[in-house]
């Protein structure tokens, strides 16, 4: 069977279209991949970046002394206070106010001692 030559023009210009719409998906997918990770890497740079500090500091929260120097140290690195001693038997140190990327160094106090310090995610 033989193709005319106008249906082997047409066949080479559909062949040209595929691969520049192959092309064009693949850059797409790519830039989408890329966008992602972008978003991904940052969250977990975020994450490092507010987590970090708070953590070094309930690490070097020495037990069975009392809370008011906690407190203290805690307010020289500016962070955000809860103090619920009064409630629950509890200071929380957080790493900031806002609503996202919030940890928490929960103190557990008895009789104003510190008993216990260990990081939390605040929500």
């Amino acid at each position: 069977m033989m193709v005319s030559a106008r249906a082997k023009g047409l066949l080479e210009k559909l062949n040209v279209y595929v691969i520049k719409a192959t092309l064009l998906v693949l850059k797409v997918a790519l830039a989408l991949v890329l966008v992602v990770a972008l978003f991904v890497v940052g969250g977990i740079g975020a994450d490092y970046y507010y987590r970090t500090p708070l953590q070094q500091f309930c690490s070097e929260v020495e037990l069975n002394k009392p809370v008011s120097d906690v407190i203290t140290l805690a307010e020289g690195h500016s962070f955000f206070i809860l103090d619920m001693r009064d409630k629950y038997d509890r200071v929380g140190i957080l790493n900031h106010r806002a609503h996202y990327f919030r940890y928490e160094c929960a103190i557990t106090v008895v009789n104003d001692v510190v008993t216990e310090a260990k990081m939390v995610i605040a929500d």
